[in-house]
């Protein structure tokens, strides 16, 4: 009796594995037509495009399974939006086999990198930012003895520090040349951002580091995270080149972002980023958990810059990789 009972299980737990394929291509085709009529307010149908860069294998098998059971009409609801997902993410990958484009005199690079409170050790972390040699990083989530660590190295890591260590809400930023008008702002959901200018030799550069809330990936629209990217979207100067960078704790395509993108920022990875840039979770760092990476919820968003190139780098031992861009700085910027 018992081995008929777990033989039924078995094959109804396979017809319904067998559809799952169908059941995301579902949500995300109706995520995507919501979101152009609803905008941000198709939450949570839209949730199922967090994870777009990985849609194209689930696409993938819900073909096969569809050709397995004969069904055309699943076979072409597959294969159409595993067509648009090469169109829109084959150029990430076919960059990974271009030649490096040669520096330029005025190249900038930025880091934009979640410490994970932690989990990337002080010594570790330090390692891995002395290698990229960045202009500019903006940390998210770094704690005390990160922020020590970093004191610690002084100049020979970072000739300008700002560091406000505080787990979760923690914030760094390390720069080449003198910061300005630093601001810490507290959102009224708790989350934190830091506001500032960097002062190049070429003129300056205006940026904003934040984290948002883990509940924005959960809550979309029902938090005020919305509110907080338009604020930081009218208030940033357009005489200024601008940077807006951090964990997002949303992929890239959610509307969420529309405002920096109605203000002509640019999301730097989506345009000119080499892989999929799945940040999040590195691999077994997550809790320890065994998750690969599934989602790209930290980006740089820039305006009035050129993107040269958009990559992820090390995780440090953090539980998430860091994000690296470089720019090219206007020959000439105001100055204040």
């Amino acid at each position: 009796m018992w081995t008929r009972y777990f033989r039924r299980m078995k094959a109804r737990f396979g017809r319904w594995l067998s559809r799952a394929p169908d059941l995301f291509a579902a949500a995300t085709v109706a995520g995507a037509g919501l979101s152009t009529l609803l905008g941000a307010w198709a939450w949570p149908v839209s949730s199922a495009l967090h994870f777009f860069e990985w849609s194209g294998l689930v696409w993938s098998a819900g073909a096969a399974l569809a050709i397995q059971r004969g069904s055309g009409a699943w076979v072409a609801a597959h294969v159409g939006p595993l067509g648009l997902w090469l169109a829109l993410i084959s150029p990430q990958i076919l960059r990974a086999s271009e030649a490096p484009r040669p520096a330029a005199a005025n190249a900038f690079r930025v880091v934009s990198f979640n410490v994970g409170n932690g989990r990337a050790s002080p010594h570790e972390l330090c390692a891995a930012l002395e290698e990229l040699d960045a202009d500019l990083v903006l940390l998210q989530e770094l704690n005390h003895a990160q922020a020590a660590a970093l004191e610690a190295r002084g100049d020979a890591l970072a000739l300008h520090r700002e560091l406000r260590p505080g787990g979760r809400r923690g914030k760094g930023v390390l720069s080449r040349f003198p910061l300005s008008e630093i601001r810490h702002v507290v959102a009224t959901d708790g989350a934190t951002r830091v506001h500032g200018v960097v002062r190049t030799p070429l003129g300056d550069l205006a940026f904003v580091n934040l984290h948002a809330r883990a509940t924005v990936a959960l809550l979309g629209p029902l938090t005020d995270f919305d509110e907080q990217v338009r604020e930081i979207a009218r208030g940033a100067a357009r005489e200024r080149p601008t940077i807006v960078a951090g964990d997002f704790n949303l992929g890239p395509h959610s509307e969420l972002l529309s405002p920096l993108e109605r203000a002509d920022f640019e999301n730097a990875f989506t345009r000119h980023g080499v892989g999929l840039g799945l940040s999040f979770p590195v691999f077994g760092r997550y809790r320890g958990l065994p998750v690969p990476p599934l989602v790209r919820i930290d980006h740089v968003f820039t305006r009035g810059l050129e993107v040269r190139s958009a990559q992820l780098g090390s995780s440090a031992g953090s539980d998430h990789r860091a994000l690296i861009v470089c720019v090219t700085l206007p020959r000439k910027t105001p100055t204040n």
